[in-house]
C-alpha cells in the first residue's frame, strides 16, 4: 500500500472556514488461488485519487451552511491468462469517476425544534471493456433532496422525522421516510418506536453487464450478460427499543426488537442465451425474491467496581431468505467484554465472541459455528514529550476456525504495537 494525503484548513473570516483534502493511494494485492483457472494467482492493482473542498459558514448561533464539492477517480488493473487456453485473457479491470456537489443547511428554529435539510447532485461514470464489451462510458446521475427534524413535543417526548427523495437514471424516483419517537417513561427508562423505508437502485453492472471472452477473434464464452430488467431493491423496517440507565450509570441496558421486509431482492440466475459460446448460457440480474428478517438484540453494561466495566451483548435473527435449496433460518451470536484500568497507566481488556452456524452473506456457502477470545494489555506513556501507547494483543486464544472459505483458517496470533501521537 502506497498512500499520500493532504489536508489544509483556511479560516477566511470569523464565520467562514474552507477545508481542502486531496490524496492518492495505490494498492497492489495478491489475489486468486492455485488450481482455479478462472481465478488464478495474480496481482490486482487499485489506484484511487480524490480531491474534496468543504466550505462552512456560520449564519449565527442557531444555524450554519455547509457546501461540499468532490471528485474521485479509480482505476483497477486485474488480468491474467486462462490456463487451459493461454491466448485467452481474463480481465476485470476498468476506470470509474465520481463527481459530487452537496449543500446542507442546519438550524435551530425554536428551543424545541432543530432542522437540517439540503440536496446533492452526483454523477458516476464507468468505463470497462472487459465488463461491458464496449469502450463507451456508462453514466449514472443522482439527484437527492433530504430533510430531518428533531422536535421536542414534550419534555418526555422526542420525535425524529425525515425523508430522502432520490432520482436515479438507473433506478427511477423513490422517497425514503424515517420516523423515530422516544418516550422518557420515567427517569432512566426510555422507550422508542421507529419506522423506516429505504431503496437501493441497481448498480451499473447489474443493469448493463456484458462479459464476453474471445479467442482468436471468435466468441468463446459469455458469463454475465444482463438484460436490463432489474429495478430497485426495497426494505421496510420497524423496531421497538428500550433503554434503561440507572442514575449512578453503574448499569445500563439497551434492547431492540426489529422486523424487516425486503422486496425485489436482486438475484443472479442463469438463462439460455444461444450464440453466447460455451454452454450457451449466461447470468442475468433480476428482482427475484421477497423475504422477512426479524429478531432482537440487546447490550448490558455493568461497572461493578472503580475503573472496571463488563459488557455483554446478544443477537438473535430469523430470516426467510433462500440459500441454495433451503433458507438462512435462525441463528444467533453473543459477545462479552471485560475492561479494567490498572495502576501505572496499564489497561487490560478481554473479548469473547461466539456465533452459531449460518451462511456467509451473499453466497451459498455454509458458515460453521465458532468462538474466539482476544486479550489486550496496554500501557500509556510519553516518549520525547509525545503521548504514546505500547500494547500487546493476542488474538484467538482457542483453536483455529474457518474464515469464509474452508481453506481459510484464522489461527492464534500475537503482535506488539507502538502508537505515537502527533
Amino acid at each position: 500500500v502506497q498512500r499520500v494525503t493532504l489536508r489544509a484548513v483556511v479560516r477566511t473570516s470569523n464565520q467562514d472556514m474552507v477545508v481542502l483534502r486531496t490524496g492518492q493511494s495505490v494498492i497492489d494485492a495478491g489475489v486468486g488461488f492455485t488450481g482455479q483457472d478462472g481465478n488464478a494467482p495474480r496481482t490486482r492493482q487499485i489506484d484511487t485519487a480524490f480531491i474534496q473542498l468543504d466550505w462552512k459558514r456560520s449564519l449565527g448561533v442557531d444555524q450554519d451552511l455547509a457546501l461540499q464539492v468532490s471528485h474521485t477517480a479509480e482505476s483497477i488493473r486485474d488480468r491474467f491468462p486462462y490456463a487451459p487456453a493461454p491466448a485467452l485473457t481474463i480481465d476485470f479491470g476498468g476506470r470509474a469517476t465520481n463527481e459530487n456537489i452537496s449543500l446542507q443547511h442546519t438550524l435551530r428554529a425554536t428551543p424545541t425544534l432543530r432542522l437540517v435539510w439540503g440536496g446533492e447532485l452526483r454523477r458516476e461514470t464507468i468505463v470497462s471493456h472487459p465488463l461491458y464489451d464496449t469502450d463507451s462510458a456508462f453514466v449514472t446521475d443522482f439527484t437527492r433532496l433530504f430533510s430531518n427534524a428533531e422536535w421536542r413535543l414534550h419534555p418526555d417526548l422526542l420525535l425524529n422525522a425525515g425523508a430522502l427523495f432520490e432520482r436515479s437514471s438507473l433506478g427511477g424516483e423513490h422517497t425514503s421516510p424515517r420516523v423515530m419517537l422516544n418516550w422518557l417513561v420515567t427517569e432512566g427508562h426510555t422507550l422508542r418506536y421507529g419506522l423506516t423505508q429505504a431503496f437501493r437502485p441497481p448498480s451499473t453492472f447489474e443493469k448493463f453487464a456484458n462479459v464476453r471472452y474471445y479467442l482468436g477473434g471468435a466468441l468463446a464464452d459469455s458469463t454475465d450478460v444482463a438484460r436490463g430488467n432489474v429495478s430497485s431493491e426495497k426494505v421496510q423496517t420497524r423496531e421497538l427499543g428500550y433503554l434503561a440507565e440507572l442514575p449512578s450509570k453503574v448499569v445500563s441496558l439497551d434492547v431492540r426488537v426489529f422486523e424487516e421486509r425486503v422486496t425485489d431482492f436482486v438475484k443472479r440466475p442463469s438463462y439460455s442465451l444461444p450464440g453466447s459460446g460455451g454452454n450457451n448460457e449466461a447470468f442475468d440480474y433480476v428482482n427475484g425474491e421477497d423475504f422477512n428478517i426479524h429478531g432482537y438484540e440487546y447490550q448490558l453494561k455493568w461497572k461493578p467496581w472503580q475503573d472496571g466495566q463488563l459488557i455483554y451483548g446478544q443477537a438473535w435473527v430469523d430470516s426467510t431468505q433462500s440459500v441454495g435449496t433451503g433458507r438462512v433460518g435462525l441463528y444467533g451470536s453473543q459477545s462479552f467484554m471485560f475492561m479494567q484500568h490498572l495502576p501505572q497507566g496499564f489497561d487490560f481488556s478481554l473479548m469473547y465472541y461466539q456465533a452459531d452456524a449460518s451462511h456467509f452473506p451473499g453466497v451459498d456457502q455454509a458458515a460453521p459455528a465458532f468462538s474466539r477470545t482476544d486479550v489486550r494489555l496496554a500501557r500509556a506513556m510519553r516518549l520525547g514529550g509525545r503521548r504514546a501507547e505500547l500494547s500487546l494483543v493476542v488474538q484467538n486464544l482457542g483453536a483455529s476456525y474457518q474464515d469464509f472459505m474452508p481453506s481459510f483458517r484464522f489461527h492464534q496470533q500475537a503482535y506488539v504495537m507502538l502508537r505515537l501521537a502527533n
